[in-house]
């Protein structure tokens, strides 16, 4: 940083002397869902950003579920240019942890001048037990749920509506319906009264 002796103008800045080298860290990590249930399938973006010299050395970028040690998933980049951004995702198997944590430069390749800023976390809210993350849906989606009720209440109706006004078409449906009785009915009905009189 500037010296004080030198810095006149009350506004620290940084010198930079000789040949810039990358500078990576983490801009920003969004989940698709905060409010998860075990293995339910969130997607993980992560902005990554170069705030210093590009190169051309490749890099690993890891995600890692809670505490543990070993990454649920690693990503190659081939290389990040100067003031670059590059956008890594990732699709994760929900687990009960609190938080997701990504790295970048997981295996140091990298040489910078910070490291610090090479890690970020995101925090994770386990609000359903397994299987029960759907409860969630029509929170996040009411139109869709909204859709899909008033369709299974339209379907309802034209069945019981179409049900009810349908005509049958059985054998005598029509001249019970109508009177219509057979030609052949009424004149054995006519013979009959002939022969007792």
């Amino acid at each position: 940083p500037e010296l004080a002796l030198d810095d006149t103008d009350f506004e620290r800045q940084w010198v930079r002397l000789g040949s810039l080298g990358p500078e990576l860290s983490i801009e920003s990590i969004s989940l698709s869902d905060d409010h998860v249930s075990p293995s339910t399938k969130v997607e993980i973006e992560v902005i990554i950003l170069n705030k210093g010299g590009s190169t051309d050395s490749p890099f690993k970028v890891a995600f890692f579920a809670g505490d543990t040690e070993k990454p649920f998933e690693t990503i190659n980049i081939a290389g990040i240019g100067e003031n670059e951004r590059v956008i890594v995702s990732t699709i994760w198997k929900a687990e009960e942890v609190d938080r997701v944590r990504v790295v970048v430069d997981y295996e140091n390749f990298i040489v910078e001048v910070n490291d610090a800023d090479n890690s970020a976390e995101h925090s994770i809210d386990v609000a359903y037990s397994k299987y029960f993350g759907w409860i969630d849906a029509p929170r996040e989606n009411p139109l869709t749920w909204i859709f899909i009720i008033l369709t299974l209440i339209t379907v309802t109706v034209v069945i019981s509506i179409a049900s009810k006004t349908s005509l049958d078409f059985s054998d005598g449906a029509l001249q019970e319906d109508y009177g219509w009785e057979n030609e052949e009915d009424e004149e054995d009905l006519d013979d009959l009264e002939h022969e007792d009189y």
